[in-house]
This record gives structure tokens, sequence and C-alpha cells, in this order.
């Protein structure tokens, strides 16, 4: 713009100098290239914030990986704590590497002389390096950086979802999967100048209007969904999910992580959503629309799941309240920059209600979710996807793409070509769906048939942190917990507290692998007191007995696992045994209660009603 003005300068100043006002003319000449300069400074400036604001806002947006790494991790049993952890440390570090060899050329790729609708095919490993050595809108190493940190936390969505029973290999090709390819190819469709169903697309936009994704409901949220909802069905419940006496001993072991996790994902959100209008210099009014937005949709939600989960259970839930936060936050993220206030209120409340019942559909169908990724991410992602078509303000979207001849907006607000912005929003739904189960489906069917897409029964009963990295999260004293936990057994049962055989229990040897038994539950006397066990015997116990007293038993001696759960009337305690080496693993109470007999594999699980460990024959112990 300052060009022209120069221009028109120095035709004044030639005819100024033609007429003898040459020193005028000098003097005008001078004012054109100081304004020119002045000109260039300040659009180097604006470069420079927009680039930092996208470094910052970046940097933000990283620490949801610490939001996701205390959600998920809090939400699973302990024994799997650190294996959480380290995933949520290693996708970072497979996803940055995929996404700067081929994730960034993906998704924009682009020139105007090489480009196509589908996919990007320039910039693979950012070369050539001068087209990074400046500022744009289109390419840049700040656009890098901030594209990056979307694909990392489109890519953890999955991880929580097939927490304590995807192996660790299966883990990373996952991440591979979506955030080096399924994310990269869905933000050049939505997000790309050139991709096929952009709403800022140049020219040939679908229906006349393109999709609207402006912080990703679909871009990330539908696609990691999408991949958490077919990963969870390939890789199946964790063992002993949907036991009757088992299914309690599931539940999320610390509340506390799962809120800290909230916490910090909604701050994540705000900056997520905020910083998605890239150019703050022309955008700064529509990045406090999105501030705004975003923290309706989120007290909202929250509010709904509130209620919600008092009408349902009668009473208030802190973990269907975050989720409910969450859900809103999800589902606004699309829409946050061209909507008014009360859409993002509606927005929320829909988006957390499509939550509530995607999850009440994960339970009937027995699909196990530890965080509810599919329901939250899947869920919400579309119900912001499709209230998008409803809901966008034309005057907002004439803000954001000023020049057009067209503004399709909301069926709420008529405005150019009604319902070509939904059918737009549809078509990218389905799309970003069948993309994901094209790509990730034949991976993780590849591992199944390997054997390495799940954990074994026994590790799972372990936990990955003993049985695969090498330790827990949590340093327990094994010989206190163990003997705190066989006094808080015999208090809250009385009747079923161990008796020790008379004479001791002579040593068996291995003989045979066998089949694992599972299976235990019993009550106590007490209201309010029980004792879930689940179990599992690696090998079978070889004959041999050993009676005292009328009483008749079998002792095994080897390796096993075991998982217990104790209620009792002052609260709950759950320790997770590690591999151990000793005789008599448990003792069990038959359904007549005339013997008291040490359990084997042999043993019919209907035939047993309850089981306490025995501390004095451990070798190792909890």
């Amino acid at each position: 713009m300052a060009s022209r003005p120069c221009e028109l300068g120095r035709d004044a100043a030639a005819a100024l100098a033609t007429a003898g006002l040459s020193a005028v003319g000098d003097q005008l000449r001078g004012v054109c290239v100081a304004s020119a300069a002045a000109a260039a400074g300040v659009a180097k400036l604006a470069d420079a914030t927009n680039s930092m604001f996208l470094l910052f806002a970046g940097a933000l947006i990283f620490q949801m990986q610490l939001g996701f790494a205390l959600l998920v991790t809090g939400a699973v049993r302990n024994k799997s704590a650190a294996s959480v952890m380290l995933l949520h440390v290693v996708a970072p570090c497979v996803v940055g590497l995929c996404y700067f060899l081929f994730g960034f050329a993906m998704a924009f790729g682009s020139t105007p002389d090489a480009n196509n609708p589908v996919i990007g095919s320039t910039f693979w490993a950012l070369q050539p390096r001068d087209a990074f050595d400046s500022f744009s809108g289109s390419v840049s190493l700040a656009l890098v950086w901030f594209q990056f940190t979307f694909a990392t936390i489109c890519a953890t969505i999955l991880l929580g979802a097939v927490s304590e029973r995807a192996t660790f290999v299966a883990s990373i090709f996952s991440m591979v999967v979506v955030g080096g390819l399924a994310f990269p190819t869905v933000s050049h469709w939505l997000w790309s100048e050139y991709g096929w169903l952009s709403y800022g697309k140049l020219s040939g936009r679908l229906f006349g209007s393109g999709a609207f994704d402006l912080a990703g409901s679909g871009v990330v949220h539908v696609t990691g969904g999408a991949a958490a909802l077919i990963a969870v069905i390939l890789v199946g419940p964790r063992v002993g999910r949907y036991d009757e006496a088992t299914r309690d001993s599931f539940s999320a072991h610390n509340v506390t992580l799962v809120c800290q996790g909230t916490f910090v994902l909604w701050a994540g959100f705000v900056v997520f959503n905020s910083s998605s209008v890239m150019v703050i210099t022309e955008s700064f009014v529509a990045a406090g629309r999105c501030l705004i937005n975003t923290l309706l949709a989120g007290c909202t939600g929250g509010l709904t799941m509130l209620a919600i989960s008092r009408l349902v259970s009668s009473h208030y839930s802190v973990l269907d309240v975050m989720n409910g936060v969450l859900a809103g936050l999800v589902g606004i993220c699309s829409s946050c920059s061209i909507v008014l206030p009360y859409s993002a209120i509606l927005t929320g409340s829909v988006c957390s209600l499509i939550f509530f019942f995607c999850e009440k559909a994960m339970l009937r169908f027995q699909i196990d979710d530890p965080v509810s990724a599919a329901s939250l991410h899947l869920g919400a992602g579309i119900g912001g996807l499709l209230l998008t078509g409803f809901t966008a303000y034309p005057p907002y979207l004439r803000d954001a793409f000023p020049g057009r001849d067209s503004y399709p907006g909301g069926l709420f607000y008529g405005g150019d070509a009604p319902g070509a912005l939904l059918g737009a929003q549809v078509v990218a739904t389905i799309s970003i769906i069948a993309l994901v189960c094209l790509l990730l489906t034949p991976v993780l069917l590849g591992l199944k048939l390997c054997g390495v897409l799940v954990y074994s029964e026994e590790e799972q009963l372990m936990g990955a942190d003993e049985a695969i990295h090498g330790g827990a999260a949590y340093n327990f004293n094994a010989e206190e917990t163990s003997a705190d936990l066989l006094t808080t057994w015999q208090a809250s049962t009385p009747q079923l507290s161990p008796r020790p055989l008379g004479g001791g229990v002579g040593p068996l040897t291995w003989s045979a692998p066998a089949e694992p038994v599972d299976a235990v539950k019993g009550g106590g006397a007490r209201r309010g007191s029980q004792l879930d066990v689940s179990s599992s015997f690696t090998a079978a116990a070889a004959s041999g007995d050993a009676a005292a007293d009328g009483d008749q038993g079998h002792a095994v001696v080897g390796p096993r696992y075991a998982s217990f759960a104790v209620t009792t009337d002052s609260g709950h305690r759950s320790a997770t045994r590690r591999q151990h080496v000793g005789s008599a693993s448990a003792l069990g109470v038959s359904s007549s209660r005339e013997t008291t007999t040490i359990i084997s594999s042999a043993d019919d699980p209907d035939d047993v009603e309850a089981v306490a460990p025995v501390s004095t024959n451990f070798r190792s112990s909890f």
C-alpha cells in the first residue's frame, strides 16, 4: 500500500523539477522515502508481533500435554500410572519428529504453483530453508511450532482411551498414524487455503461455502476421538472390567490428579482457541471473542453435567462436572470466533448432553474407555462441528473473510445460501471419520495379528508399571502395605479371616500350564464392607495334601499375579500384588463353609466365596 503513494510522490517531484521547483521536489522525494521506510518498519513489527504471538501461544498449548498426563494418570489404576506418564512424554517426541519430516508438508506444503486439494506436496523436512526465513500467513517456523502442538494434542487423545492394556509398541504406531498422518491430512483439508473442505479456500468452495473449524473441533478432536473409538473396540476391555466381582475396582485411583489435569486443560483451551486466529495484529477483536465464548461454553458444560449427575445418581459427581467442562470446551473450538455469546452457552450445554448419552452408550455396549476419550472428543467434537452450521453469525464471517461475494452462515440467521454451511459441516465430519478408519484400522489389525496389540492377561493384572517398565509410580513399603491390607481385611470380615492350617503346608511344585482362575467375591459382616478379588494363576499345582484338624489344603509354589481391592466402612484401600514366589498365595472359603482350602488352578470360581491374602507365606508382597 505504501508503494503507490511513493510512485505518486516521485511523479510529483519530477513535475516540480521540470517547473523549476527542484528543491521542493527533492524534499517531497525525501518524505516519500521516509514514509516507505516507516511503512516497512511497521510491517516488520507486525510480523514480529504475530510470530511472537504464535511462539508464546504454542508454548502454552504444549502445556496441555501435562494436563492430559495428569488427567489420564489419575483416571487409571495406580499400577499403570508410570506407564501413562511415559507415554505422554514419548508422544511429543514421536509426533515432533514426524511433523518435521512429513507432517507439515502434508498439511501446509502448498504454493500457488504446486498445490492440490487433498494433501500438501512441498516443504518435506522443512526444505527449502529459505522459504521459512520470513514470517507469512502460510509458511513460517513459528507456524510449524504452533501446528506441532496441535498435532501432539490430537495424537495424545487416543493414549488415554487404551490405557492399561494397549502395548507400548501399539501406542507408538498409533501416535505416528494419528499425529503424523491423519492430523496433517485433515488440517490440510480444512485449514489450508487450498484444502477441498476449507471455508478460507480461494475459489471453488464446497457448496459455495466450505466447512468452518477455527480451532479444531473436527481437525483435532473428531480425528483424535475417532481414533480412540476404533482403538478401544479393537483392543477390547481391560481384564475383569465388566466382571461382576471386579468391576468396581476400575474407578479412578486419584481424583485430585484428574482435577488438576482438567484445570491445566481448561487454561490451555483458552489459548488453544484464541490463538487460532493466527494473526493477532489484524484479528485481536476476534481473539477476545474466542476467549469469552470458550469460557462460557466450558462453564455451561460443567453446570449442565452437574445437574445431570444429581438427577441421575442423586449426588454431585466431580468427575461428571469435569467431563462436562471439557465437553463444552471441545464443542466450542469450531465456532468460537464466529458466534454470539448465547450461542456459546447453547454449544456448551448441548455438547455436554451429547457426551452424557455417548458415555451411556459406551457402557451399554461394554466398550472400555478409562478416560471417556471417545465420548468426549468424538461426541462433543461432532456436536461442535454441526452446531456451527446453526449458530455461525454472518457479520463475524464477513469480518474474518473480507472481499467475498457471499457469506453462508448458520441456519439460525439465514444469510447467503441457507444450509450450505451445515451441509459442508456434515461432509467434513463424515470425511474425517472415514479417513481415520482407513488409516488406523489396518495398522491396529496388523499389530493384533502379530500379537503385539494388547498386554497379556498376567501383565494387565500385574500392571504395566511392574510388568513392562520396571517399577511402580508409587513407592509403597511392601511389608507395611501387605500387613496393613491383611489387618484391614480381617477387621472388616472376621468370619472369613484366614485360619492357619495346623502343621503347616507342604510345598508343591509346578507341573503344567494352567488356565487362568478368576473370580472371587465375598461379603463382610458389617454393612458397607466387601472384598473384591481378581486373580490369575500362571501354572497349576501338582497333587499334594497337607492335613490338620480335619482341614485339607493344596499349596502352590511359583510365580503368580493378583489384584486385590478392599472396601471397608472407613474408606477404600487398594493395592496391587507384584510378581512373587512363595507358597499358598491365597486362602479361600468354600461355598459349603465346611473346609478351608488353598485355591489352585483347578478350582471352580463359582465354588469360592472369598479370598484372603496369607501374608505369612509371601516371599514378596504388595
